[in-house]
C-alpha cells in the first residue's frame, strides 16, 4: 500500500500489519516489523525478527505518531524526521508497507 500522506499511514498503521522500517536512527530497530497495538497517539511495533531481544520483549517498542511536518513522502514510503529542536533533526525512520 503506497503511503502518500499522513492520513494513509494511520489507516494502514494497525494491528497485523507488517512494516518495512529502513534508515532507523538505531539500526538495529531496522527490518520487517509487525503492527501489534494501536493508540490515539502512537503504535506498537514488534520489534525485528533478528533483533537480539526479540524472544523477550513481546510488548515491541512504541513509536509516536508524528504530526505531518515532521513527515516526507516519496516512492510509496513516508520518512518520519527528528523534532527539529534536536541536535541533529535528520530522518528517524523510514516506513513501507507493501
Amino acid at each position: 500500500m503506497p503511503i502518500n500522506t499522513l492520513a494513509d499511514l494511520r489507516l494502514a498503521m494497525k494491528p497485523g500489519t507488517v512494516v518495512k522500517v529502513t534508515n532507523h536512527v538505531y539500526p538495529e530497530l531496522s527490518g520487517d516489523r509487525t503492527v501489534l497495538k494501536r493508540q490515539t497517539a502512537r503504535w506498537c511495533l514488534s520489534l525485528p525478527v533478528d533483533h537480539p531481544r526479540y524472544a523477550e520483549t513481546p510488548d515491541g517498542s512504541w513509536l509516536n505518531i508524528p504530526k505531518a511536518k515532521e513527515c516526507t513522502f516519496a516512492d510509496g514510503a513516508v520518512t518520519i524526521h527528528r523534532d527539529p529542536e534536536f541536535d541533529d533533526p535528520g530522518p528517524w525512520c523510514t516506513i513501507r508497507i507493501d
